[in-house]
């Protein structure tokens, strides 16, 4: 088993390679997943049942959600000689799933039963695959996915999400003004939206629906679920260790990308490598703005954070999918005077293939996380 790259905070962990099986993720990717193996947690399978009742995947919902503090410290000391850096790792994955539930998590069990409620019935089931909601207390993202193992065996998932998120007021136009800009210097803390720089001001018509972009949201951190159990990104190794990795044939890479860190030449653009989100220590010059869309639309990538890396490309496409399934969404975005159609580019030739990749995943034969779609 390779060793698993974690940025500090657990703010990622990603599976490398299991046994002689290719590797499906790599641990240089999306700020918004967090794989976690567990060796001494006894941790229950999926709850889904085998009788396809979905009733029983909305009544879960009450079963994991759990308020919680962020992750204690693990007790060892770093600076000491013999520090064992997997053990560290371990025992912070096993910290980070086994946190105590705070009172008052039912407050917030709304937003989710009304997201199952408006769901197709392949988003509801996803809900008997969770074994943890985590209500974070403090967040610097939005949400994650969590792929949880169990020695290395896929058994569940977990979604954790900024409590902030879903007690503010913040519109989908204003979320999203905020997200793009930090990057380019615009707050990183979610409660001072208030306070970002107009570099980019979406439009949306779903904007005064909150529970529109709740619910894209949680469907983007689903997408992550649906690629760890299903190998949707799927990369093989390079001829050495420290290589990028190639994506595998007919995977959800190869449509888009070169290597696992490297889009294709014609979806390559100066600035993307330079786009920091929430790990930013430099930021960008607000003059630059403009590069961003200017460059997105030439591309085969719907959403400047799905440029960003494979995992995220699949889960920006398959929450605009979703989305788009039972609504006329639109959405736009203006930069310095410049309006781009993002909802028209997601819908035109570049983007056919993964469009017509996502419907067929959805009419396929699905693999919830632990289990085995009937």
């Amino acid at each position: 088993m390779k060793k698993l790259n974690l940025l500090l905070g657990l703010s990622l962990i990603l599976l490398q390679s299991c046994g002689n099986k290719q590797k499906t993720h790599s641990a240089h990717h999306s700020e918004d997943v967090k794989v976690i193996n567990l060796t001494t947690t006894v941790v229950e399978k999926s709850a889904f049942s085998s009788s396809g009742n979905v009733q029983d995947c909305r009544n879960n919902i009450e079963k994991v959600l759990c308020l919680v503090d962020p992750t204690p410290d693990v007790d060892m000391d770093t600076s000491a000689p013999d520090f064992n850096w997997d053990l560290y790792l371990q025992r912070r994955q096993e910290l980070h799933y086994n946190r105590p539930c705070l009172a008052g998590g039912e407050k917030y069990l709304q937003p989710f039963y009304d997201h199952f409620d408006h769901s197709r019935e392949v988003i509801q089931k996803m809900y008997c695959s969770l074994g943890k909601i985590w209500i974070e207390k403090e967040l610097v993202s939005t949400a994650y996915a969590s792929p949880i193992y169990k020695d290395w065996l896929m058994v569940t998932g977990a979604i954790g999400i900024n409590v902030k998120f879903i007690e503010s007021s913040i519109d989908m136009d204003s979320w999203l003004s905020w997200k793009e800009e930090i990057s380019f210097g615009g707050p990183k803390e979610m409660d001072k939206i208030s306070e970002i720089l107009g570099l980019f001001k979406y439009t949306s018509s779903e904007k005064g629906k909150k529970q529109f972009m709740f619910d894209d949201t949680i469907n983007h951190e689903f997408g992550h679920l649906f690629d760890y159990a299903n190998g949707i990104n799927n990369f093989t190794p390079g001829a050495k260790p420290e290589d990028e990795m190639l994506p595998a044939a007919n995977s959800w890479g190869s449509i888009s990308w070169k290597t696992d860190l490297s889009p294709l030449d014609e979806n390559n653009f100066p600035i993307l490598k330079e786009l920091c989100f929430y790990r930013c220590k430099e930021t960008l010059n607000p003059a630059r703005a403009h590069e961003l869309f200017d460059s997105l639309l030439g591309t085969s990538f719907n959403s400047v954070y799905g440029a960003t890396n494979p995992y995220d490309d699949f889960a920006e496409v398959f929450s605009y999918y979703i989305s788009s399934l039972d609504s006329d969404w639109q959405l736009s975005v203006e930069v310095q005077g410049k309006k781009h159609d993002l909802i028209a580019h997601f819908k035109s030739d570049k983007l056919k293939t993964k469009r017509d990749y996502v419907k067929k995943f959805l009419e396929g034969k699905i693999h919830y996380p632990g289990m085995k779609a009937e």
